[in-house]
């Protein structure tokens, strides 16, 4: 039960900026008031990226640092707010599409993400070297800092979770 109270916090977190404004106060206490009755300890806030700070991945595996700019880029829902966002949502989708379901669901949305995603990684506008050096984790404020900046980054089980699965390599299917 433990479990299932932090993938609710989890999930209700990954799409609390999409919640009314005037009410997501009071929506918070819901998942609050679950985990001081089951004694779990609360889900970090999730801080998506505020667009001027640098960019950070610092898995290992390029399957986890994609899950890492998942959360950080992707909105839970519509489109992302940088073009980096957008190249990490479309591949997710896509590789989401051909892991789960084989393909059976593409269709002219899918040619048109794909279509989107080659223009954009092919369009061969590099970051400068300044921008693309390592740099420490970025910074976070207000109700975020709070609980810390982003929710743990996992995989997805099963369907309709908020995260995606993880990824394989999706280059040789386009």
């Amino acid at each position: 039960m433990r479990a299932f109270v932090t993938r609710i916090g989890t999930d209700f977190e990954f799409h609390r900026a999409n919640f009314n404004k005037d009410s997501r106060d009071a929506a918070s206490t819901a998942p609050d008031r679950l985990y001081a009755l089951f004694d779990v300890s609360p889900v970090r806030c999730r801080a998506l990226h505020d667009g001027r700070s640098p960019i950070v991945a610092t898995a290992d595996r390029w399957q986890d640092r994609h899950q890492q700019l998942w959360v950080l880029l992707v909105p839970s829902s519509g489109a992302a707010a940088s073009v980096q966002g957008e190249v990490i949502r479309i591949s997710g989708r896509i590789a989401d599409e051909l892991d789960g379901n084989g393909g059976a669901n593409w269709d002219a949305q899918y040619r048109a993400m794909a279509d989107a995603w080659l223009a954009h990684v092919g369009s061969g506008k590099a970051l400068p070297p300044a921008r693309t050096r390592q740099r420490g984790a970025g910074h976070c404020g207000g109700k975020a800092a709070e609980r810390g900046c982003a929710a743990p980054v996992r995989a997805r089980r099963g369907m309709g979770g908020a995260e995606p699965r993880p990824r394989r390599a999706i280059a040789t299917v386009l």
